[in-house]
């Protein structure tokens, strides 16, 4: 079907936490582009060592169907030892066997595509490694779960990589590699460790290839990282210095360097005393050369030959919550440090005026687990969403003199103990939201939030929906020890704990001892790194809302703010009633029967008269609301046995109340007519998708070229819709006529849409900010994948 000329997508936010694994993580220092592994995708993100520069991620690089393991830079050596990133070439490898080779293109900026695919490897790749060297030899390295470790190899920059050799590493699996080239020679030589604990050592012959030279002894866990590097010994002369870091807690550093004759004649006559108090060396034979190999050093703060490695710094929290590091790695001039966390979390230092002094700087954050649910606030000033993950993020723009359209994460609302599954923004300071428990949650925003929102996102209180009293409210919350509920923290239960003079900024500190995130209040000049993300940035709950009997599946919030509806899993009709409760009283107003299996979407029509309920019974439930002496509630007018051949998977409501859309796993879309007895018919059904439908949005077309001249009518019935489908792709349908009949006028790109089931689609409602909602319209999204993206359609 053809595409409209006159829309066009661009990217605002694409989030996503790094993947749990080593070597997920590299920068390119000479052009400061950070890549790293989210899901199936590769993000790419402009680095700036500036502060003055937000970061922002660039592309989402699309190709690999699975877990993407591992992500290189290809590092050029020159003869003297130096490392530069010339040709910008990144290397990827993935669960889905393959290894991507990626470059920058010439004529599109910020955008990286595949000019090779390696397919080699029966299983998931599990490391790479790529070096170049100044003959204009180029190396590619690779393990995976076949056992092997495989070599590629290019002559030139224009040429594709071909396959080398294979070695064949039986019964174990190798999770580290390392390049270089064997002192003062032209000859390869990789490291290779894994889960047998050793450091192996194969050196490049004239006739064989790599041969296995030695296995180096001495950790005691698996070995999950290697890296060369060239030193200049006493004399002079070069040698290789390879440090290996495993699960045992330590790292270990290697010298390998070649050995003259007399060298090995006075170590032949030197007593075994002598020998005792020396490191042990392991010597190796390539063609006609003898090297050595021994333990250079131990960091953990022992003594040897080579001085005293003692650690200069420590960066992240030490005895924090955030579960340690899976990697790290220096930025330009070796000033700035880029690390990753167990939870996803990305963390960056750069150095101060002292060699200890390291100052955390702003960067990009996200989900590490697939993203259910999203709801845009009514003022449209923020994004709200939940995830396995066990955490409710908060997304808003940072007003930043370089730019406004940086968004960032700027709270974590909610970090729970079970799955989150559903939520919804009951208004500007307050949302409720469900997880894989019978309970529902509200909580509200605290008065740090208000105050630090303000100042990042430039937008007031009055200008945030309604003014909202923020005084009398707590300070922040904090989460107790065995606990799932964010506990509020009043300015009583702080004490002051210091006065930042630089930043004039007061520091409250929780006195509540068995907090596991104790609440350190102060107001945010700049988007809150990770450990003030995970500790200062909880909003408070302040009901509990109890009945269900089974895991929660979807909630919704009226747009009077007076109703909250919710549902759960259920095999029979009585669990699958829907709940209705009083947001004023958190009691709850009445069950609404009509489903027989699970309720997985509810939604309210814009003037709230109707409530309309899908399933996985294949029906619709239509709603009318009315008044009783305990408040507004709804009954039962219409329910339409089969409305869908499968399970119906969402429902939106078109913004004249009358009609609303329905997509299901049938790859159907279709259009309901709603009559004033609440009976629905069927007025259009889309052309047939490619997959299922899973995730529906629609909006009035207010983009200020809709209503063109050849538009047949006013651009007041003009509707834009939003279908997800169950492989992430995201297609968007245009109505000139109330919904009578639709035309596809875009399909939204891999590095748009998602790579996995697409959960939720949301239009971002008239924001506060006049001049972006000019711009056009706000799409939202989120998908399994891990991803929430915002894309703007203009």
């Amino acid at each position: 079907m053809a595409e409209d000329d006159n829309v066009r997508v661009q990217h605002v936010l694409a989030s996503a936490g790094v993947n749990s694994d080593t070597g997920c993580l590299d920068w390119n220092t000479d052009s400061d582009v950070v890549a790293y592994a989210a899901s199936c995708f590769v993000f790419i993100n402009h680095n700036s060592a500036s502060a003055d520069v937000p970061q922002k991620v660039q592309q989402t690089c699309t190709g690999h169907s699975a877990r993407v393991n591992c992500v290189r830079w290809m590092r050029h050596v020159d003869d003297a030892g130096s490392v530069s990133f010339a040709p910008s070439l990144l290397v990827t490898g993935s669960s889905d066997k393959t290894l991507r080779l990626w470059r920058k293109s010439a004529d599109v900026p910020h955008t990286w595509s595949t000019v090779q695919v390696l397919k080699e490897h029966a299983e998931s790749v599990t490391d790479v490694e790529a070096r170049s060297f100044s003959s204009g030899r180029a190396i590619i390295a690779s393990s995976a779960g076949d056992e092997t470790v495989r070599l590629w190899q290019s002559h030139k920059p224009s040429e594709p990589f071909e396959l080398l050799q294979v070695i064949a590493t039986p019964r174990h699996y190798m999770m580290a590699l390392s390049l270089a080239l064997l002192p003062s020679t032209d000859r390869l030589v990789l490291a290779c460790g894994g889960d047998d604990m050793r450091v192996h050592v194969y050196a490049e012959t004239a006739s064989d290839g790599l041969v296995h030279q030695d296995s180096l002894p001495g950790h005691e866990d698996w070995v999950r990282s290697l890296d060369f590097t060239t030193i200049h010994t006493a004399d002079g002369s070069k040698a290789l210095l390879l440090a290996s870091g495993a699960q045992d807690c330590f790292i270990r550093l290697w010298k390998i360097a070649q050995q003259t004759p007399l060298a090995a004649q006075q170590q032949q006559k030197q007593d075994k005393f002598e020998a005792m108090l020396q490191t042990s060396e392991r010597i190796f034979h390539v063609d006609g050369l003898t090297f050595c190999s021994s333990l250079d050093a131990l960091l953990a703060g022992h003594e040897n030959k080579s001085g005293m490695w003692l650690d200069g710094a420590r960066m992240g929290e030490v005895g924090g919550n955030t579960l340690g590091f899976f990697g790290a790695v220096f930025g330009p001039r070796a000033q700035h440090v880029l690390g990753h966390s167990f939870h996803g979390a990305l963390h960056h230092w750069e150095a101060g005026s002292s060699s200890s002094s390291w100052t955390p700087r702003v960067v990009v954050s996200g989900h590490f687990k697939g993203v259910y649910d999203l709801d845009w606030s009514p003022s449209g000033d923020y994004l709200l969403t939940c995830s396995d993950d066990q955490t409710t993020r908060l997304f808003a723009p940072w007003q930043h003199a370089r730019t406004t359209d940086a968004w960032h994460e700027l709270g974590r609302p909610q970090v729970h103990g079970y799955d989150l599954r559903c939520l919804a923004v009951i208004d500007d300071s307050s949302f409720a939201s469900g997880a894989d428990e019978k309970v529902l949650r509200v909580f509200e925003a605290p008065q740090s939030f208000f105050t630090s929102f303000q100042t990042i996102t430039g937008t007031s209180l009055t200008q945030l929906g309604q003014s909202v009293a923020v005084k009398g409210r707590a300070l922040g919350a904090s989460v107790p020890a065995l606990g799932l509920s964010n506990k509020p923290v009043y300015e009583g239960d702080t004490t002051h704990a210091n006065k930042d003079t630089d930043s004039h900024t007061q520091y409250f500190r929780s006195t509540t001892d068995d907090a596991v995130f104790p609440f350190e209040s102060e107001q945010l000049q700049q988007p809150p790194f990770e450990a003030q993300l995970v500790q200062n940035t909880l909003w408070p709950e302040t009901r509990k809302l109890y009945g269900h009997g089974y895991e929660l599946m979807c909630v919704a919030c009226d747009h009077q703010r007076t109703v909250l509806v919710s549902a759960c899993k259920a095999t029979k009709p009585e669990h699958a009633a829907l709940r209705l409760w009083s947001i004023q009283s958190g009691l709850e107003v009445a069950q609404l029967p009509g489903h027989k299996l699970t309720v997985v979407k509810v939604s309210f029509s814009p003037d709230d008269r109707w409530l309309v309920s899908v399933s996985r019974d294949r029906a619709f439930c239509v709603y009318e609301r009315v008044e009783t002496e305990a408040g507004p509630s709804y009954e039962l007018r219409f329910t339409h046995a089969k409305a869908h051949d499968r399970i119906i998977w969402d429902v939106a409501w078109v913004p004249d109340s009358k009609h609303f859309i329905t997509g299901a796993r049938d790859k159907h879309v279709k259009v309901w007519a709603v009559a004033d007895s609440g009976e629905a018919t069927c007025t259009c059904t889309l052309p047939k998708f490619p997959d299922s439908v899973t995730a529906l949005a629609v909006t009035a077309d207010t983009r200020p070229s809709s209503s063109s001249p050849s538009s047949s009518s006013s651009s007041s019935s003009a509707l834009m819709l939003a279908v997800g489908l169950d492989k992430g792709a995201v297609h968007l349908h245009r109505s000139a006529d109330n919904g009578s009949t639709w035309a596809q006028v875009h399909v939204l790109d891999d590095g748009m849409a998602h790579r996995a089931t697409v959960r939720r689609l949301k239009w971002r409602p008239n924001s506060s900010d006049d001049a972006a909602h000019q711009q056009g319209l706000y799409l939202a999204s989120c998908g399994l994948d891990h991803v929430v993206r915002i894309n703007l359609v203009a």
